[in-house]
């Protein structure tokens, strides 16, 4: 009882130190450091290119003024990217500034994004330009909220997190809109005015790693045993691997199973293959033996992980409990003992039935 209760004690040990390290596993973004940054302190404004307005730097800022039905744009000339972070300080000089921000995804000036705080209507717009709306724009469906101040004179810092079809829109390190779109996919990125005159600075682009298109897996274990003779047993291990939104079985993840010994050492890692192809049904046996003397507790842990490519990892545990084997003569010899005794009972009571009968019919076929 004693040594049962220290390897319970182990083996929660060994699970808790399992889950503790199954939660800490999590997709890592790097920062791919600063890409581009001018504070236009030179008074100069190198590497850009003004498409639409009159640009200028002024006392170390990057000055445009656009008057009614204009557009000012200017882009960043040696950046052409995909996913990537921008950030910029921005001040509207006058009241009924329309709109002002940062683009991205810029190919021409009917075709790009960009995020614009107004002025005017003290709102904040996440825009799609294309060229049946190269003034306006189309206003992206997002998440957020779009009503905010947006004062005469005062700096704002603007980010935009561009990842894959999602943009994050920042200001002042508040998170306030995001929404998606996936009809421009890379592009240069720069600035934007209609009918305004604004100030930008601090202007820097970092870089990120793109988004990974992942799937959410689900995994379910099954265990088992046999003995190939008396003394020795091979464990097996069967994982169901699915698609967690569609529930249809994976066939390309990376399945690889891990078992432990009740005291928690590790006895053997492996990888686990697909048994039939499309069915997502991942199987292992062990090719070593474990001797029956060796698992008089006989009890297992076997912890699989599965992933597909970078994404992330699903685990999952079985604790598998071995039976040492029984006295196989013995289990043989009871069923026919049980037999013999039978036949010995019924003959027995045949012998006895007949004697009877015999001894009824003479004491009728005798005279009285």
């Amino acid at each position: 009882m004693k040594n049962r209760t220290i390897v319970g004690i182990m083996l929660s040990l060994l699970v808790t130190t399992m889950l503790t390290l199954a939660l800490n596993i999590q997709p890592v973004k790097s920062n791919l450091g600063v890409l581009f940054s001018d504070d236009f302190n030179d008074n100069v404004a190198d590497g850009w290119t003004e498409h639409l307005g009159t640009w200028s730097v002024i006392d170390g800022e990057y000055f445009v003024s656009v008057g009614i039905v204009e557009n000012g744009i200017s882009t960043v000339d040696s950046l052409t990217l995909s996913d990537y972070v921008i950030q910029a300080n921005l001040r509207f000089t006058d009241s009924v500034g329309f709109r002002a921000g940062i683009v991205f995804r810029y190919t021409d000036n009917a075709h790009y994004y960009a995020f614009e705080p107004s002025n005017e209507y003290d709102d904040i717009g996440l825009i799609k330009y294309t060229p049946e709306n190269s003034g306006y724009g189309t206003v992206i469906t997002s998440t957020g909220n779009w009503a905010y101040p947006i004062e005469r004179d005062t700096d704002y810092l603007l980010k935009v997190m561009v990842q894959g079809d999602t943009f994050t829109c920042f200001i002042n390190g508040e998170e306030v809109i995001s929404g998606s779109d996936g009809s421009y996919t890379t592009g240069k990125v720069g600035l934007r005015a209609r009918r305004a005159d604004v100030f930008f600075d601090d202007f820097t682009v970092y870089g990120i790693e793109p988004i990974q298109l992942t799937r959410n897996l689900s995994i379910k274990l099954s265990g088992d045993f046999d003995y190939s003779s008396k003394e020795k047993i091979k464990v097996k291990v069967a994982a169901l691997v699915k698609d967690a939104d569609t529930m249809e079985g994976v066939s390309d993840a990376n399945v690889t199973v891990e078992i432990y010994y009740q005291n928690g050492t590790l006895w053997i890692s492996d990888n686990m293959a697909e048994r039939l192809a499309g069915t997502g049904i991942y199987e292992w046996e062990s090719s070593e033996t474990i001797y029956a003397m060796d698992i008089e507790d006989g009890i297992f842990l076997a912890y699989v992980k599965a992933s597909v490519g970078d994404g992330p990892v699903v685990t999952d545990m079985l604790l598998i409990h071995i039976d040492p084997p029984g006295d196989s003569s013995t289990f043989s010899m009871t069923p026919l003992i049980y037999y013999v005794t039978a036949i010995i009972v019924v003959a027995a009571g045949t012998i006895v039935g007949i004697a009877l009968l015999r001894k009824n019919r003479r004491s009728q076929m005798t005279p009285q």
